[in-house]
């Protein structure tokens, strides 16, 4: 969350236009990465962002202050993507679209069956193996269910807490942790071909 959030809100609900601009520069990035990560698909997940800030104007006033002004945002956000798969397949299209990282983002080198996080690769001889495990997890990623998907980009890419992501998605946190595990289960047998070990993790 951004400390001038609940200013820039109340200047939207104004009609300000800098504070739209603002809020825009703040969150289109981490708003694109949700849509693409869960869509694949660069060219769908830039339309998805679009409409979601198009909305943000029609919607700003349904935001209550009940949770942090992201979470809702990344609510909206999610939505939107739901819609747009929905609106996919129904062109049967699917999800047969090709899953790489967009410019910008470069994965640690990973071999515990974690999607890869972002960050930058620390010595020069792992950017090699990094990207290659990089482009198998995305691809891998296309491949799990939806829920599963939302739950750990939210987690994994967003870094959200178990309580943010279930506050997003509408499920219990219990639910939300289960997802997660999956996830990445499914993930490391598309990856690595077997099962990782169960683990305990903080919120």
């Amino acid at each position: 969350m951004h400390e001038n959030d609940q200013a820039l809100v109340e200047g939207l609900r104004r009609g300000d236009d800098q504070a739209y601009r603002e809020l825009f520069r703040l969150y289109e990035h981490r708003v694109f990465t949700i849509a693409y990560r869960m869509l694949g698909n660069r060219h769908e997940a830039e339309d998805v962002a679009q409409d979601v800030f198009v909305s943000l104007l029609r919607s700003i006033h349904s935001f209550r202050g009940d949770s942090l002004f992201s979470t809702w945002l990344f609510r909206v956000a999610v939505n939107h993507v739901k819609n747009h798969i929905k609106y996919l397949k129904r062109r049967r299209q699917g999800m047969k679209v090709a899953w790489d990282a967009h410019p910008g983002w470069e994965p640690k080198a990973a071999d515990d069956g974690h999607f890869p996080t972002v960050g930058r690769v620390e010595r020069p001889d792992q950017e090699s193996s990094a990207r290659e495990m990089a482009a198998k997890a995305l691809e891998a990623l296309g491949r799990i269910e939806e829920e599963f998907r939302e739950a750990l980009v939210l987690r994994e890419v967003e870094g959200l807490s178990y309580e943010q992501i279930a506050e997003i998605t509408g499920v219990p946190e219990g639910t939300v942790k289960s997802r997660i595990y999956r996830a990445r289960a499914a993930l490391h047998r598309i990856v690595f071909g077997d099962q990782p070990a169960e683990e305990e993790e903080t919120p």
